[in-house]
């Protein structure tokens, strides 16, 4: 079973997100809305991606979260923005980004990153 971390702090988006995920056959095994629940999530349980939106609630953006993350375990990290301009684009690759997928998610970019990621649980979806 593919385990997602889906770290997004506007709900709705978070709910589009987890319901996308769900219709593919995966469900997020925790969603959180700031750097520091991120990090505890990732501490309690281990994930095979996140998908990290770029600008969070709280002190640390998306991209300083993916960071601390990456200190933690090597989880792959999926960027996903309103925002594709060219310095966030560079500044999620410097992090170690594997991704970055621009918002409303379009299913097809969602299930090629999940291919990647997650192939033998999205080869059935």
């Amino acid at each position: 079973m593919c385990r997602v971390l889906v770290v997004e702090d506007e709900t709705i988006i978070a709910m589009e997100l987890t319901y996308k995920l769900r219709a593919m056959g995966i469900t997020a095994v925790d969603v959180a809305d700031c750097a520091g629940s991120a990090l505890h999530c990732v501490r309690q349980r281990p994930v095979d991606v996140v998908f990290m939106d770029v600008y969070l609630a709280g002190r640390r953006d998306g991209i300083e979260a993916a960071q601390a993350i990456r200190g933690i375990c090597p989880v792959p990290v999926v960027f996903v923005s309103a925002s594709s301009d060219r310095a966030t684009a560079q500044r999620a690759s410097e992090v170690g980004g594997v991704a970055f997928l621009t918002k409303p998610v379009e299913d097809a970019d969602l299930r090629e990153v999940l291919n990647r990621f997650c192939a033998s649980v999205c080869a059935s979806a």
